[in-house]
């Protein structure tokens, strides 16, 4: 028996029985205390999904795009005249998802309860 277990979980491996990676990103926002906006991303082999879990509006507007901006996240700010490229602009009602092949691992979006986003301020 201690052989076997480990044996099998070995053959597993090999056989590819593992989960691929996946990179998921999560936004809300509130207005006094009441949800006004939940969305979901993920990125798994090249496509994501997105999800509109919650909108005041009833709409989650999506803007999705590569860019050669500066990093907000480590602290950089956005420039006026960053490379913006668009690869899609949607709308979803809370409940659905559009899926979005062929995506780089780097690419940005950005989502809004009220109205389409605008690259690359919305990234503030």
């Amino acid at each position: 028996m201690r052989i076997i277990v480990p044996a099998i979980s070995a053959l597993l491996s090999l056989a590819g029985c593992h989960e691929k990676p996946s990179v998921t990103s999560e936004v809300r926002s509130s207005r006094d205390g009441v949800a006004t906006l939940h969305s979901r991303a993920t990125l798994k082999d090249g496509s994501a999904r997105f999800q509109c879990l919650r909108s005041q509006s009833g709409r989650c507007h999506y803007l999705v795009f590569a860019e050669g901006c500066p990093d907000v996240s480590a602290g950089e700010s956005p420039t006026a005249d960053c490379d913006v490229k668009p690869v899609d602009s949607f709308s979803l009602v809370p409940g659905d998802e559009k899926q979005l092949p062929g995506l780089s691992r780097d690419f940005r979006h950005c989502v809004d309860a009220m109205a389409m986003p605008a690259a690359p301020q919305c990234l503030n």
